[in-house]
């Protein structure tokens, strides 16, 4: 759904969307001009992007090789930031710029082996900063990751985070000056 500030509500639906139980329309996100971002879950259960600009018009995305779509930002010019499973559910993360031209990534580093958890791409501000969370390829610890407009990797953990698998640093946002702002695990 979208409520307008004059309190109008539009329900919609996104065509290829399935109907069954877990299956349907999902946004996560949207820009201060009404552009809303999300994922559907096609009738077969795999996850796809979508884009609805405030004309209605939804556009519907996958990056190539992509079993499963699921953006969750889109800033104000439009870019789309999100992450999206392979073959071997390996999650990569991706940036979909407003001409449909989408760029996909790693964080070097990142777990990538079959079935890993790889790299979440989580936020991307207007400026084109890029913020997520990895999982380390030697010890399956979360980090933290920046990621900047011409692709430049900082990666960090946050003091106290854990140092365990499964345990670490998971950042879900980037404000407009860069700052990425998350949550630790500690090992206990």
């Amino acid at each position: 759904i979208v409520r307008s500030p004059d309190g109008k509500i539009t329900v919609f639906v996104v065509s290829d969307a399935g109907i069954a139980g877990g299956k349907g329309t999902s946004p996560s996100n949207n820009t201060d001009f009404g552009v809303i971002v999300g994922n559907y879950v096609d009738a077969n259960g795999v996850p796809h992007g979508f884009l609805r600009p405030p004309n209605g018009n939804i556009v519907t995305f996958d990056p190539s090789g992509s079993q499963g779509t699921l953006p969750n930002n889109v800033n104000n010019w439009g870019v789309t930031a999100g992450t999206y499973y392979d073959s071997n559910f390996v999650l990569h993360g991706f940036l979909r710029n407003p001409n449909g031209k989408i760029t996909t990534f790693d964080v070097p580093g990142a777990f990538t082996d079959a079935s890993s958890i790889g790299t979440y791409t989580a936020f991307v501000n207007d400026l084109g900063v890029v913020a997520g969370s990895y999982f380390d390829a030697n010890t399956f610890v979360e980090y933290g990751y920046v990621r900047s407009q011409n692709g430049h990797f900082t990666k960090f953990a946050a003091p106290g985070a854990g140092t365990t698998q499964f345990s670490g640093t998971n950042v879900f946002a980037v404000s407009f000056q860069g700052a990425p702002i998350g949550y630790e695990a500690n090992d206990n």
